[in-house]
């Protein structure tokens, strides 16, 4: 399953946060990436994530559903082995 999480940090941990979510996807802007998560990875994902982030910064995650990524639209600098199919690349 895709998903695209957002986040804003309130002091340097961002950077640790950018690590971690390199480890599932890519970044799309600053404090957004795209990550593949199956749902075996899922439930350790989440749980790292909460040992980062603390109740002052905000993180939300929305699922990107199979019929919502055959539509995504965007540009982008990729290297071709992450292109998938689905993409329309601008």
């Amino acid at each position: 399953m895709k998903y695209l999480v957002s986040y804003k940090l309130k002091d340097k941990r961002s950077y640790k946060m950018k690590n971690f979510l390199s480890l599932y996807g890519f970044p799309v802007n600053s404090g957004l990436f795209e990550c593949k998560i199956n749902k075996n990875e899922f439930d350790f994902f989440l749980e790292e994530l909460l040992k980062i982030i603390k109740s002052e910064d905000t993180v939300r995650i929305y699922t990107i559903c199979r019929e919502c990524n055959k539509k995504t639209l965007g540009t982008e600098n990729i290297v071709p082995d992450k292109l998938e199919k689905g993409y329309l690349i601008l």
